[in-house]
């Protein structure tokens, strides 16, 4: 940007307390102009596209408050993230110590980028349960664990969609990201999971809403508020889903 090379060409006329806010100020606009606007203008398609994918009811909604919230969780999806990502291209900048700064970092990890797989039950489980079979008991154990290792790889593949679908944006237009080293990419990692639990989140919301035949003005009630009424409603039939 043209005040950028003038700053840089001027810069020895400023006084040095000046010189250093300055150039915070300029590198913020930078990262607003060249990342931030073109990363946000380019998710929104391809989040709402996912979105429609990974939640296929959203996209027959036609009510307008309705459709408005739709619209916003396209719109803030990335948000947060961006600004994350800002902080930590700083912290690698000044040699913060990742781990010392987040106190929680193997948590979130595993809580974030690797969930742990199902820990597979054993016959020995059923000990003691009278009325079925030595076949019988290794039958049903063996339904467990594959339904339990089926639900942890649909979550998985959802997760991995996510993650290929930001990360395409977030390489086209923040370079800087290609710099990140060591756990730098761990705290990346965790960041961009955290999105995803806020996009999936979001989603499940208005999914439930819809599902539920929620009234459209119903939209803007409080969390605590719809999740008090969710909770009234009679469990939906198989097939109403």
């Amino acid at each position: 940007m043209e005040n950028e090379i003038w700053f840089k060409n001027h810069s020895d006329f400023f006084p040095p307390e000046i010189r250093d806010k300055i150039e915070i100020i300029l590198e913020m606009c930078s990262f607003y102009v060249h990342v931030f606007k073109k990363a946000m203008e380019a998710l929104s398609p391809v989040v709402r596209e996912l979105m429609y994918k990974q939640f296929p009811i959203i996209k027959k909604e036609t009510r307008p408050l309705v459709l408005k919230s739709i619209g916003e969780i396209v719109d803030r999806t990335g948000m947060s993230l961006l600004f994350n990502l800002y902080g930590l291209i700083q912290d690698q900048k000044k040699g913060v110590d990742l781990r010392e700064k987040y106190s929680d970092f193997d948590s979130w990890i595993s809580l974030y980028v690797h969930p742990p797989m199902p820990v597979p039950i054993d016959v020995s489980f059923y000990d003691g349960m009278t009325g079925l079979s030595d076949e019988q008991i290794k039958k049903l154990v063996d339904e467990i664990n594959t339904e339990d290792l089926e639900g942890y790889n649909y979550c998985e593949s959802r997760r991995f969609e996510f993650f290929d679908l930001i990360q395409k944006v977030l390489f086209k237009y923040y370079e800087a990201l290609q710099e990140l080293e060591g756990d730098g990419w761990n705290v990346y990692a965790i960041h961009v999971g955290m999105e995803y639990e806020i996009f999936r989140n979001d989603c499940g919301h208005i999914e439930n809403f819809i599902k539920y035949k929620f009234p459209e003005e119903d939209i803007n009630l409080s969390y605590p508020e719809y999740m008090k009424k969710l909770c009234s409603m009679p469990l939906l039939e198989t097939g109403e889903e």
